[in-house]
């Protein structure tokens, strides 16, 4: 998650529920595409399960939040390492390259639109072959 746009939400997850919440500002497309986003969040998991008991914050059981780019991000640790994070919470994830979907073909929201969503995907994939971007289908299917 951005600790720029998400702030105020960190904060009331880390008030109210009273979780030990670590906020990963990672480097953003189409500056620092795939696989240097996932990169970040992976390293600050490793840091925060080698560092957490020195923190006073137990990591037996890490859990992950995510919207957008950010579910593609955690969702994709679990591709990385199945085992981690041990719980994830998901809203609206961009987990499929190749959707084909109906919505993905007529619809826009507020915030995106097919045509945001592909050039969303290109900033991101910077180039790349693609294998492992997408972690709904971590394999092309061309």
């Amino acid at each position: 998650m951005s600790t720029v746009c998400h702030d105020h939400f960190c904060r009331y997850l880390a008030r109210e529920p009273g979780w030990a919440l670590l906020a990963v500002d990672y480097r953003r497309a189409p500056k620092h595409p795939w696989s240097a986003p996932l990169d970040d969040v992976e390293t600050a998991l490793r840091w925060l399960k080698a560092n957490g008991n020195g923190l006073d914050v137990d990591t037996a059981i890490v859990s992950a939040v995510g919207d957008s780019s950010g579910a593609n991000l955690v969702a994709g640790l679990s591709v990385r390492d199945p085992k981690s994070p041990a719980m994830q919470l998901l809203m609206y994830p961009p987990v499929d390259l190749w959707s084909d979907t109906e919505s993905m073909r007529t619809e826009s929201t507020a915030a995106l639109d097919a045509v945001g969503m592909v050039w969303s995907w290109d900033a991101y994939a910077g180039g790349a072959d693609n294998e492992g971007i997408a972690p709904l289908r971590p394999a092309s299917p061309w």
